[in-house]
């Protein structure tokens, strides 16, 4: 019975502390995402938007799955300090993993940040740009 209560007791502090580690200038709902893509060479990607329901516990933009995209990236090591939020992206595709971190910073409304992704002979940009429009549609 004690270890029951000690996991329900972790589960709780786990989910709260996540919570709590949101950036003080987060703001839910949903949020339209202008990103663009440098560094490939010298040769860049043109815009692209998206838009993405965040949460206290999702509060690093990802791009929308894509059906056909077979690359697999996850955010780790999220760390929070004030507006800022901090983590590091691992993706994996056709069997090449690629790693790199990112910076984004929390402005009430908007947000601004950048991931930087490195190959061994490439370094790809990704300039992130968001906006908050609304409340999520039914979530």
């Amino acid at each position: 019975m004690f270890k029951k209560i000690f996991y329900i007791f972790s589960v709780v502090i786990i989910f709260s502390a996540n919570i709590l580690a949101a950036p003080k200038d987060f703001k839910e709902g949903l949020w339209e995402v202008t990103m663009k893509m440098s560094g490939m060479g010298g040769f860049s990607l043109p815009e692209t938007k998206y838009t993405i329901c965040m949460k206290k516990d999702n509060y690093v933009p990802s791009e929308p799955t894509d059906k056909n995209n077979q690359q697999n990236c996850k955010s780790y090591d999220i760390k929070v300090k004030g507006n800022t939020v901090y983590w590091k992206i691992e993706c994996k595709s056709d069997g090449v993993v690629t790693k790199g971190a990112g910076e984004m910073t929390y402005k009430g409304n908007s947000f601004d940040g950048k991931t930087v992704i490195e190959q061994p002979e490439i370094k790809i940009i990704q300039t992130l740009k968001g906006k908050w429009i609304g409340e999520c549609k039914g979530k």
